[in-house]
């Protein structure tokens, strides 16, 4: 009997060893931050807190019943064509939607329509969008909450420049 139980500690002994083996190889790695919605937040906030100069033609386009309309306001809004050129968030099919800042108005983008222009400035995130009203109808992704809106390139300043 002795022998029982002396067999039957040493294989409880052993069962919490090997499952302690585990936890012991992971303490002793260094503490990294977990890949989190907050950490990749962050690195979004100071990606987009970065100066950005883009190149196109600013383009004025109508309100449609579309993604990317809903995403610019539901409005008229501007475009910065940038043709082929790769951008790093394309908000718009020719590139990206133009957004206002305190310096720059819309009526400033309505000056240079059709011109090739640089503009200087950040990318913005797209917003979450919450209904005024229940009766209220919006655009619904695939898991039937509304699309998010705004997002676009915030313009700091904008410059014609030669073709």
């Amino acid at each position: 009997m002795m022998t029982s139980i002396i067999r039957l500690k040493s294989v409880v002994l052993g069962a919490v060893i090997v499952a302690m083996i585990p936890s012991l190889a992971v303490g002793c790695q260094p503490d990294l931050p977990e890949p989190t919605s907050e950490n990749n937040r962050a690195e979004t906030q100071i990606k987009r807190e970065t100066m950005v100069i883009l190149t196109g033609v600013v383009l004025q386009k109508p309100w449609a019943k579309t993604e990317e309309s809903w995403r610019a306001g539901g409005s008229e809004y501007y475009v910065l064509d940038v043709g082929e050129a790769e951008v790093e968030e394309r908000s718009a099919q020719e590139g990206v939607i133009l957004r206002p800042s305190e310096g720059i108005t819309l009526d400033n983008f309505a000056q240079y329509i059709g011109k090739r222009v640089e503009v200087e400035g950040k990318y913005l995130p797209l917003e979450p969008y919450v209904p005024q009203s229940p009766m209220e109808s919006y655009p619904m992704g695939p898991d039937g909450q509304p699309l998010p809106r705004g997002g676009g390139f915030q313009v700091l300043s904008i410059r014609e420049i030669s073709s």
